[in-house]
Parts: C-alpha cells; structure tokens; sequence
C-alpha cells in the first residue's frame, strides 16, 4: 500500500493511503493506531502489511476502525481487520438497517456491482470487493458523542448520502474526515453520487460551514483546505442533485431500494431542521 503524504500535528500523524479506489487515513498515535474507515475488502490486507512493515508495529496497536457508511469502498475491510488484529469495528448505530431485508439484500449486491465498475473505470487490476452486508459493529456511535479510546475525536451525524453517514473531527488539530459528503472528480468537488437525501444533505453541509474545519480529509479527493474556496459550502448544497451525465443519474436511479430508505420517504424524514 503506498502512502501519498504524512501530515504531521503535535498528538498525531495521519498517513494518507492510496487504497483500492479510495483514500484511506490511518492515525498514528504513540502506543495505539486508528484507521478512518476500512476501505475495500481487498485493502485490508494491505493495511496490516503498511502496519508491520512501514510503520514497524504490531496490528494489535489498531485499537479501533471505524466504518463511516455500509458503501464497499468504507466498510469493505471491516470484518477482516477485526478477524486478522482483534480491532474493534465502530459505526453509526443504525447502520446495519441500510442494507436489512429484501430491498436491502438488492441494494448491496447493487452497490458491490458499482465498486467493480469504479474501479474498472480506474483502470485498478481486478480485486474482491464482494463483502458482508452487516456490520455488526462493537461501538454504536450517536452524533457528538466521541471515539472509544480516541476521545480528541468527535462523531458528526451527517446524513445525506446514506441514512447513516458519519464525519470524524479533530478538534484540536481542526481536522474533519468527512468520508464521501463530498468527492474530488477532475478538480471539481462534488456532492456525491447518490445523494438519497437531498434535504438532509444540505442541513449537512450547513453544519459543516459552522465548524470550518482548516482541513478536510476526503476519501475521493484526499486533504484539501475550503478555505481556499470561498463559499465553498453553499456551492456543494447548490449542486445537490444536479449531476446531468447520465452514468450519474443511472447510478440515482438504482439506488433507493434500500428498506431503510423507503421507510424514511415514507414518513418524510428528508426534512428541514
């Protein structure tokens, strides 16, 4: 696994790590690691190998990963990081409703499909990305509440995306892992496909633009500074939805069998706060 940079800060290092067809941050502490998200099934190998060989330590010192939403390219490697180094799995807790049910047995085995062809398109060599459906994580995590372990962060419920998107900040260094709420594609930067709550997302960006953060860590993109965007914000909850190439919108098109889903258009749950 290559690491694409090192960013340094006075409790931490975060390694930035090219995975299968995702960035992937692994947070070096003295005696403990964290990895903010698991990545494809086939990148979890090769973060215990990054581990024992370029970092020098033992994979029992990753002490927690954490899974920001059920999609292949972030929870993909759950279950065999927890088999291979005994680390605990930790997730929104009402992750696993994503993919329950019929609809959600369909919309996992639709999701799967999608990793396959992004990385297709990627050009990657063909790698397993097929995965567990559920997660069964060991910490249930609820909005502000902080990580097991790594009390500097702090879990942001930031739905929009799935029902059950989370963010990571670091408060002290002012760092916030924000997963797939926004992607980088050909120096743009981008909602993300799908957006299956349009309103939701918005209240999220909303409540990013209050914390500006100084950086933010993408998993399609890498670290970037909005800071150098001026209302950057605003402009990502006008391009909500607004996506016109039809791969995209074939992509919105099969995405709204989830059960969870359903269930929450059902009772208007896309809502403005």
């Amino acid at each position: 696994m290559i690491c694409l940079e090192t960013l340094k800060f006075d409790s931490m290092s975060i390694h930035h790590l090219q995975g299968h067809i995702e960035s992937m941050y692994l947070v070096q502490y003295p005696h403990k690691l964290l990895l903010l998200d698991c990545g494809c099934r086939c990148d979890a190998g090769e973060i215990r190998s990054y581990i024992r060989h370029t970092l020098k330590r033992d994979v029992s010192q990753l002490k927690l990963c954490v899974v920001t939403h059920l999609h292949p390219d972030h929870a993909g490697g759950s279950q065999s990081l927890r088999a291979h180094t005994n680390t605990e799995i930790a997730a929104f807790k009402n992750i696993d409703r994503w993919y329950a049910g019929l609809g959600g047995f369909l919309q996992h085995k639709i999701d799967t499909y999608l990793a396959w062809w992004v990385s297709r398109k990627q050009g990657n060599q063909k790698r397993r990305v097929h995965y567990a459906r559920l997660v069964n994580p060991d910490c249930s995590l609820d909005d502000e509440q902080t990580l097991p372990g790594f009390e500097d962060w702090t879990v942001l419920h930031t739905p929009g995306h799935t029902s059950h998107d989370i963010c990571l900040y670091h408060r002290d260094s002012n760092v916030l892992y924000v997963g797939d709420l926004l992607v980088k594609i050909k120096e743009k930067y981008l909602p993300p496909f799908p957006v299956t709550l349009k309103v939701q997302m918005q209240n999220s960006y909303t409540r990013l633009e209050a914390i500006d953060p100084k950086i933010l860590l993408l998993a399609h993109g890498g670290p970037m500074d909005p800071a150098c965007f001026p209302n950057f914000y605003r402009i990502l909850s006008d391009k909500i939805g607004k996506q016109q190439k039809m791969k995209f919108k074939m992509v919105g098109i099969v995405s709204y069998f989830s059960s969870e889903l359903r269930k929450m258009k059902k009772r208007k749950l896309d809502y403005h706060k």
